[in-house]
């Protein structure tokens, strides 16, 4: 009898999923048929209005709409808020018409792209990303290729899957700093327990020195960007979804929601940003894109990372030391104590030699003179 009931449970299991599946694809024509239509409109827009971008099939335009707003969660402000803190960024004249920190001096500076799934988090990605490469350039050293943990920072801020401000993130990242990966993995969209974290997370962590907003001014974000990468946020629209190349700038669609981005360059010739998203290496250009110079509200929310190296200035051999091969912030504070004992020894050394050395010239004198006397 327990068999027999098993079977018919087995069964209506399996008609279960049938129906699903059936469900499911039969939702799937309507969909890929109204996306179909999104996009021949959108190439319609783009052709009209001589935009300089290319449109097309991608891994976000494919999801629903209401899937597709999973992958935003960046809040732009209409205004800075009131504690940001007051920028010291001066603009100069002398600057490159091109950079991109993907290639600066012979090197890539920018860490690779990632996948923040549906879940608003992207403002984690672009604080992460952007301190990633902020470290590394401070090193001087491109191929550091630190990959720090982004669910440390989504789990055990205030922030959320719905998203979060971009100066608050930045906030968290200068008091309490972000781990490894390999500490605390990412989980695809769930936001789990700050508990779920490695026992010694505290010998592993990563902070910013302090962090400074950039005005929006195009002269003022491409001299941050001449100093570092940037974190920035602005507005999405439908058409955004659709990007597969070019210089992006808003022409169609609706109002979806904000998103942060890391800003890696620009280019004056195409007036337009260069920066690195969140959405896989399957989206945009490799998941890279351009925006127009003052698009969709880019520039408005800007921040500069400032890290400070646990050495010393100037001190080549913790720099070169377990500091910045190893990358954790535990083994080079231990470096930087050793590095200070031996200091303190040789000064003590030193000390003493300076001392000694009249009293032995003296007491070389007196033994001459005795000499002499007799």
């Amino acid at each position: 009898m327990a068999a027999i009931r098993l079977r018919g449970s087995w069964k209506g299991f399996c008609g279960f999923c049938v129906w699903t599946s059936v469900l499911l694809l039969s939702a799937l024509p309507a969909r890929l048929e109204a996306a179909s239509t999104e996009l021949m409109s959108l190439r319609t827009a783009i052709q009209h209005s001589r935009a300089r971008w290319t449109s097309g099939d991608t891994p976000i335009s494919r999801l629903p709409p209401e899937e597709r707003r999973k992958y935003l969660g960046g809040r732009v402000s209409f205004m800075p808020p009131p504690e940001l803190t007051p920028s010291s960024i001066v603009t100069t004249g002398s600057l490159p018409r091109y950079l991109d920190w993907r290639d600066h001096k012979g090197a890539n500076w920018v860490t690779p792209v990632k996948d923040q799934g549906p879940c608003g988090s992207c403002w984690a990605f672009s604080a992460v990303g952007a301190l990633e490469s902020v470290i590394a350039i401070k090193a001087n050293n491109p191929a550091l290729a630190l990959n720090l943990s982004e669910q440390f920072v989504l789990s055990c801020s205030a922030g959320t899957c719905d998203g979060w401000w971009l100066t608050s993130t930045a906030d968290f990242l200068r008091t309490t700093g972000a781990v490894d990966e390999g500490c605390f993995p990412y989980t695809g969209g769930r936001r789990d327990a700050c508990s779920n974290r490695c026992g010694d997370w505290s010998d592993r962590v990563w902070k910013i020195h302090r962090w400074q907003s950039v005005p929006n001014d195009v002269a003022a974000i491409k001299t941050a960007l001449n100093q570092t990468v940037l974190t920035t946020a602005f507005y999405v629209y439908t058409d955004f979804f659709y990007y597969t190349g070019g210089v992006y700038e808003h022409v169609w669609g609706d109002y979806e929601g904000g998103h942060a981005v890391v800003l890696i360059g620009y280019d004056d010739i195409e007036q337009a940003w260069i920066a690195k998203n969140s959405w896989s290496t399957d989206w945009g250009e490799e998941g890279y894109f351009k925006i127009l110079w003052g698009n969709c509200g880019v520039g408005r929310d800007t921040l500069l990372f400032e890290y400070s190296n646990v050495c010393d200035e100037g001190d080549i051999a913790c720099q070169a030391g377990l500091g910045w091969a190893t990358g954790s912030p535990a083994e080079a504070r231990s470096l930087q104590t050793s590095s200070e004992r031996s200091r303190g020894v040789s000064k003590i050394g030193n000390t003493a030699l300076w001392i000694l050395l009249p009293l032995i010239s003296i007491g070389i004198g007196r033994y001459l003179l005795w000499k002499d006397r007799l």
